[in-house]
């Protein structure tokens, strides 16, 4: 699935917020596979490295995924489509959801790396949303 969004929206509303008035958020982990040194000289290895995106903090502290606000009038895929084209400038598709991604983790690190990335993600928005109620 890709999504043409050739601008950044703005305002709230059509903004997604839960049962608390929290606003909803979606975020992605945009990766390629990139061909090794040797590879490129040998053409004949399998060996790839994972590169993944990260985009700077907009408070200049630390790099972040692309990730934003989830509203109305798209799914959930579309929303972190379209975030990652307003904060990255990258396209690409959605191959798969956390829930799919745990289940197809073959070690356990990788599924308690993706569940801390989850839960830090989730500690940030609440720490987000209790500045915005003060």
């Amino acid at each position: 699935m890709v999504s043409r969004v050739s601008f950044a929206r703005t305002g709230r509303h059509l903004q997604r917020y839960d049962n608390r008035g929290f606003r909803l958020v979606v975020g992605c982990i945009p990766y390629r596979y990139r061909k090794t040194k040797e590879e490129e000289a040998a053409s004949t290895s399998t060996d790839e490295e994972i590169e993944v995106l990260v985009i700077s903090a907009q408070n200049g502290k630390g790099m972040l995924f692309p990730k934003g606000g989830w509203e109305k009038d798209e799914s959930m895929e579309e929303a972190a489509i379209r975030e990652t084209l307003e904060e990255a400038g990258v396209l690409g598709n959605i191959e798969v959801t956390v829930s799919k991604a745990k289940q197809e983790c073959p070690h356990l690190w990788m599924r308690e790396a993706l569940e801390e990335l989850v839960r830090r993600h989730m500690q940030q928005q609440e720490e987000v949303n209790r500045v915005a109620c003060n």
